[in-house]
This record gives C-alpha cells, sequence and structure tokens, in this order.
C-alpha cells in the first residue's frame, strides 16, 4: 500500500481532486468518511490506484488547532464500511 502515495495529487479546493475525504477535511474543518470508496463518485480521481490497492474505505480527520487547519489524517483500509 506505500505506492498508492506515490503520484497522489489532493487538494483542498473545489476541483475534483479535492472533493475526497483528505480535500473534504481540510475544506469543511470536519471529519469524512468513505464507507465505499468504489461507489463513491468524489472518489474518482483516485478509483483506479484504489482498487489496484485493495482499499474499500477511507476516513479523513483533520488537524487543527483553534481556527488553523493544517492539514488531515487520512487513513485507507481493506476493510469495508469502516
Amino acid at each position: 500500500g506505500r505506492d498508492y502515495l506515490d503520484g497522489l495529487h489532493v487538494t483542498w479546493d473545489d476541483t475534483p481532486s479535492g472533493q475526497g475525504p483528505t480535500g473534504s477535511a481540510i475544506r469543511l474543518r470536519a471529519t469524512r468518511v468513505v464507507r465505499d470508496v468504489a461507489g463513491d463518485d468524489a472518489m474518482q480521481p483516485w478509483k483506479r490506484a484504489i482498487r489496484a490497492h485493495g482499499f474499500t474505505s477511507s476516513a479523513a480527520v483533520p488537524i487543527t488547532h483553534g481556527e488553523r487547519v493544517f492539514g488531515a489524517l487520512s487513513v485507507y483500509t481493506a476493510a469495508p464500511d469502516i
């Protein structure tokens, strides 16, 4: 699964690369859970890589201090419906 991160492009703007769990968690300052990555249209930019690595669920939690957002902790798993 380590090579999943190679070449991964994630943003937190309104483009398709900002709609996944990590970008949404940062932008919305809220935890984002995707229970079925294959069925979630927001995951489209990463679906090929996700399938290749056997991931089925994802969660991202924003890392904040006060009003400031520093990033997000993202977890992917092969376990369905985390």
